[in-house]
């Protein structure tokens, strides 16, 4: 089934107004360093590095369901850029949680070459968002496991825990004397 055609432009619109960013830039000084060996590298606990992939991946599927319903499109392909697109264990557990396809390019780091290509757009160096498509280049594609059972189970328990926390934040900033110190 093909795209709608404003698809695209309506989930932009969904993001402008829900206050996400379209691109959230590098994770990692490089970008050849995986994120979870940042954390450990830097002392953190690999159960806690693994607790923040899962919550990135979790938090994701939040936003594009999000955007998904109030834009009526559905989500066919993820393109990942940025320094977290270097690991696969992200990818492949974002495409099981979203169950498309996510694909990484051959340059992670695409955030300036977008900027310079909405630069040379507007200065007439191309004549549409076609011809820059052609520059980019898929490295390598996640794809989602067809059993949806146990991502999905992961991701309810995710939110029930939010809603807890949403629950105790409310509580501590409702004290009569503000929040509670430590």
């Amino acid at each position: 089934m093909p795209e709608q055609p404003d698809c695209r432009r309506r989930w932009v619109v969904v993001m402008d107004r829900l206050g996400f960013a379209v691109s959230t830039g590098s994770a990692c000084a490089s970008g050849k360093e995986k994120p979870s060996h940042v954390l450990t590298a830097m002392g953190v606990d690999p159960e806690l590095a693994r607790a923040t992939v899962d919550a990135m991946v979790l938090q994701t599927r939040d936003v594009v369901e999000a955007m998904t319903a109030s834009s009526g499109c559905p989500l066919r392909e993820l393109r990942v850029d940025g320094g977290a697109a270097v690991m696969d264990l992200l990818l492949q557990l974002q495409a099981d949680q979203l169950g498309v396809a996510v694909t990484r390019p051959v340059r992670t780091e695409t955030t300036v070459l977008g900027a310079a290509g909405l630069a040379g757009l507007g200065v007439g160096l191309w004549s549409s968002t076609a011809e820059l498509a052609v520059t980019w280049q898929a490295e390598r594609t996640f794809e989602p496991e067809p059993d949806r059972a146990v991502g999905d189970a992961a991701f309810r328990s995710w939110r029930r825990a939010l809603e807890r926390s949403r629950r105790w934040a409310i509580e501590e900033t409702d004290a009569p004397d503000g929040p509670r110190a430590g």
